[in-house]
């Protein structure tokens, strides 16, 4: 049900949705995307 909601629902209703630990952000044509992947990479580093 989740994916629906991350494909279909949330676009529809101009939801942004970001998941850090499962690299998902819905908007994939923000220019913000390459600070979300960084932020990701740094998160990942620190809590291993």
């Amino acid at each position: 049900m989740s994916g629906y909601y991350t494909e279909q629902y949330f676009p529809e209703h101009n939801v942004r949705y970001i998941a850090l630990l499962d690299n998902i952000d819905t908007c994939l044509y923000s220019s913000n995307n390459e600070i979300f992947h960084k932020a990701i990479k740094y998160i990942r580093v620190i809590y291993k």
